[in-house]
């Protein structure tokens, strides 16, 4: 993963996502190319991610440690089951591009596994021009991590730098021990981050 995706996964995690990174998707359709009659598409999901009504952590999986104000700005309920396709993007990006690999949405919500086909193929495509979808109690979701926010877009937006501010204050807020765990904590970017939490610099 690069800075940016670690960083979404770390976000989701603390908010009590269970997040996937770097699935491989395999798109079925073959795709003409000059010199190349038949070509499957492969691609990955930056993070996949998964969130259970019920979450709990003695440290930082209280009610109040979520990112309310994010939830509530999508519209997401976290009393329901959610499933999260994401991309990352700490550079340029378009509205276009991101529509063009709707298939990889398709194949996103096929590896969630909430619903099985024709469900979810319908699930996903009524995610093509909508940030989110309700069905059967389960909400998926499209959800676009960047450093700037396009309108037309169908995805819901986090700031990257968001992100790292909502990290750094949950390390802050329990710096007595995130400090102190710092080493177990898989990355060096969110030990880095656990580590400043606890440190006057």
């Amino acid at each position: 993963m690069n800075f940016a995706e670690q960083l979404t996964y770390w976000y989701l995690r603390l908010n009590g996502f269970i997040p996937l990174t770097n699935f491989v998707l395999h798109d079925d359709a073959d795709v003409a190319q000059p010199g190349n009659e038949h070509r499957h598409r492969t691609s990955d999901a930056d993070l996949l991610a998964v969130r259970f009504p019920h979450v709990s952590e003695r440290i930082g999986g209280n009610p109040d440690d979520w990112d309310h104000p994010h939830f509530e700005e999508w519209g997401i309920d976290l009393t329901q089951t959610l499933g999260f396709i994401v991309e990352v993007k700490s550079g340029g990006w378009s509205a276009d591009d991101l529509a063009a690999r709707h298939w990889r949405v398709i194949r996103g919500v096929q590896r969630l596994g909430m619903f099985a086909d024709p469900v979810a193929h319908e699930v996903a495509n009524e995610l093509s021009d909508r940030t989110r979808t309700n069905r059967d109690g389960y909400v998926v979701a499209k959800l676009l991590v960047g450093t700037y926010r396009q309108a037309d877009a169908p995805w819901l937006y986090l700031d990257l730098r968001d992100a790292v501010r909502f990290i750094a204050q949950r390390m802050q807020r329990y710096d007595y021990r995130k400090h102190a765990d710092r080493m177990f904590f898989d990355g060096d970017l969110i030990q880095f981050l656990a580590w400043r939490g606890g440190e006057e610099l």
